[in-house]
């Protein structure tokens, strides 16, 4: 099914950290409460945002985030649906991409190559940064082509997340990876436009996660077509909900 990537938002995941492994960074983000900062990761440049109510006492969610097609790593969408409160949000890079037409098995190669980066990143900020991370509250998350990536990669490896967030994009696979049957009361959110050429594939994922037990909040941003809603009340209260539980 064809998809359509443009150039806005996205998110993504975390794989099981490597234990006893340290990470060095080129340069160390600004870790106050309100901070935006860009920092380099494995020669990547990351942005991370903390949030206004961030303290020492209390771990807090986190959200990943995978820039659309043609864009770079970005937190804003995300501050401005959160408010800038209860959530760590960074704007992800991508490691290599195999280029198309890839294999399932080249490109399920990649995806545990992405994780595996994910987990570090989550050691390095916890260990070495000292920051209070929530690790049964991750968040992968994208919009547009970062949604596709959400997709697959919350199918691939659904164990490290809370939750998923998945926006003008939808699914394309047609094979199953085994992940799938661990998505079982997994938390997932797709938004699509209400012309967006991706609807479809945004309405067969939802009926896909559905059937294998996750637990699916649909919603169609009326008027848009290929963007996403940064005004959502049903996602700003997603996010409330799962912060909550």
């Amino acid at each position: 099914m064809k998809r359509i990537c443009s150039c806005i938002f996205l998110l993504i995941i975390p794989a099981a950290p490597l234990l006893g492994q340290k990470v060095n960074d080129v340069n160390t983000p600004d870790l106050r409460p309100g901070a935006e900062s860009k920092f380099t990761f494995e020669g990547d440049e990351l942005v991370i945002f903390i949030p206004n109510d961030y303290n020492d006492s209390n771990a807090l969610p986190v959200i990943f985030y995978y820039h659309g097609q043609g864009g770079k790593p970005d937190v804003g969408f995300f501050r401005y649906v959160t408010d800038s409160n209860g959530f760590i949000i960074i704007g992800m890079s991508y490691t290599y991409e195999p280029k198309p037409p890839a294999s399932a098995a080249r490109y399920a190669n990649y995806l545990k190559t992405e994780m595996r980066r994910v987990g570090k990143l989550i050691l390095y900020l916890q260990r070495d940064l000292g920051v209070k991370i929530d690790n049964n509250k991750l968040i992968v998350s994208g919009i547009s082509k970062g949604g596709w990536f959400t997709s697959e990669a919350v199918e691939y490896r659904p164990q490290p997340w809370a939750g998923a967030i998945i926006i003008a994009a939808g699914r394309v696979r047609t094979t199953d990876y085994p992940g799938v049957k661990k998505l079982k009361d997994k938390l997932i959110y797709i938004g699509v436009g209400e012309t967006d050429p991706n609807r479809k594939s945004g309405e067969l994922a939802n009926g896909f996660y559905r059937r294998y037990g996750a637990i699916v909040t649909f919603e169609i941003y009326e008027g848009l077509g290929h963007a996403p809603n940064p005004h959502s009340q049903i996602l700003k209260q997603w996010l409330k909900d799962l912060a909550a539980k």
